[in-house]
């Protein structure tokens, strides 16, 4: 069986420089806890930079995660959407140098086959949506509320002057 996330590059790698973009609808991914039936949908864009390197973005990623909430542990779908997120396929012989500075992921391209397979950049751009509190979108309102509130009592604090004052200490 074939993945559905597997594309072949080799034609990019013959010509530096070449571009190509691939769409992708309603793709089931099982490595993808409480993906809903309706997949995932996004476009590759793909950019060789040399024989060995490809620069990949991923664009308009949208799905529904079946969830649990941690503050009342009850269910509810959470739609991610990822606009844009970027990577390297490289092949292995690669000598290229990355920038350190670069915060983009390296993934392998199949030096056999010449396949790249985005499944597991899929998963990270997913998986960088994870909100650290999940809460259904009711909750979330509430919290957002609950935090304005907070700001607004801040605010309206006279005492609270945000004036930083420094004293001289005597140490003698």
């Amino acid at each position: 069986m074939q993945s559905s996330t597997r594309i072949k590059v080799s034609d990019l790698l013959m010509q530096v420089g070449e571009t190509d973009t691939v769409h992708f609808d309603s793709i089931v991914i099982g490595s993808i806890d409480g993906l809903d039936a309706k997949g995932i949908s996004w476009s590759i864009h793909l950019q060789s930079i040399d024989n060995s390197t490809l620069i990949a973005t991923l664009e308009n990623v949208t799905c529904v995660i079946d969830d649990i909430s941690d503050v009342s542990r009850s269910p509810f779908k959470r739609h991610v959407a990822v606009s844009s997120l970027s990577a390297y396929f490289v092949l292995s012989s690669s000598t290229r140098d990355f920038n350190q500075e670069d915060d983009a992921s390296i993934f392998p391209i199949n030096e056999k086959s010449m396949f790249i397979d985005i499944q597991d950049f899929l998963y990270e751009a997913i998986g960088l949506q994870t909100p650290f509190v999940k809460r259904t979108p009711e909750e979330e309102k509430e919290y957002t509320k609950l935090q304005e509130d907070v700001v607004d009592d801040i605010d309206d604090d006279s005492s609270m002057t945000g004036a930083v004052v420094f004293r001289k200490v005597d140490n003698s």
